[in-house]
């Protein structure tokens, strides 16, 4: 028969291991938390919540309180459509995968000719005036008319003048 000192330093083991565990790490337990607060945000009680979802209050109670290892799928649809919560919230919740994991990565930064680089610039500088900016875009739109394919010299990429 075990001392009830090595149960007790156990129990206190098993709590304090408890406490340190995050809300991702439990699951269904963090998903029912998550139904919890947005139903509380909303100020519904669980019957409001169980009218609007379609889902019964039982089973609204049963995920609220992380009883079901296996949520249905259908049911947490419904629910979570119903308080309005990001159905990416759902794999999180449960612990399938982290926030960084969804993020899609940064864009690679875009490469330009120097020449497009220094118009970008120049369009971003922000001592330049709406006005003087509405004409340099005005121009480069005038420029890039000027060098249509109806406007170029056959057999080079210079532009002729335009006929009248």
């Amino acid at each position: 028969m075990r001392k009830v000192s090595a149960l007790a330093s156990e129990l206190r083991h098993d709590l304090h291991y408890c406490d340190l565990m995050s809300a991702e790490e439990v699951g269904p337990a963090r998903l029912g938390q998550l139904i919890r607060e947005a139903r509380r945000a909303r100020r519904w009680t669980q019957r409001d919540l169980a009218e609007e979802s379609g889902v019964s209050i039982e089973t609204i109670k049963r995920y609220e309180n992380g009883k079901t290892n296996s949520p249905e799928a259908d049911l947490i649809r419904n629910i979570i459509r119903a308080l309005n919560i990001p159905v990416v919230e759902i794999p999180i919740a449960l612990g399938l995968v982290t926030r960084d994991e969804l993020d899609p990565p940064p864009a690679p930064p875009r490469q330009f000719d120097p020449l497009v680089e220094e118009a970008i610039a120049i369009l971003r500088d922000p001592d330049m005036s709406e006005t003087a900016r509405q004409g340099a875009l005005t121009y480069l739109q005038f420029l890039q008319n000027q060098n249509t394919p109806e406007t170029r010299k056959p057999g080079t990429g210079e532009s002729r003048p335009r006929a009248s």
